[in-house]
């Protein structure tokens, strides 16, 4: 996004640029929803992760009280 920020911004009179404002702040748009969408998965597999520890202590559990 740098890059093609630089190379916008070096057009003269802002027609030949090859990013031009929309284009910069709709690529600022997709990353914005990429880093959403990733922090989204990082919390669904956070809980996940928790839930299946809890049932994996739960069944340890059971089988510690069976074994005595």
């Amino acid at each position: 996004m740098t890059q093609a920020n630089r190379r916008g911004q070096g057009a003269v009179g802002g027609t030949s640029a090859e990013f031009t404002e929309l284009r910069l702040a709709q690529m600022r748009g997709l990353a914005r929803f990429i880093l959403d969408s990733a922090d989204e998965i990082d919390l669904l597999l956070r809980r996940r992760r928790d839930a299946m520890q809890l049932q994996a202590t739960a069944a340890l559990r059971e089988f510690a009280h069976a074994a005595e």
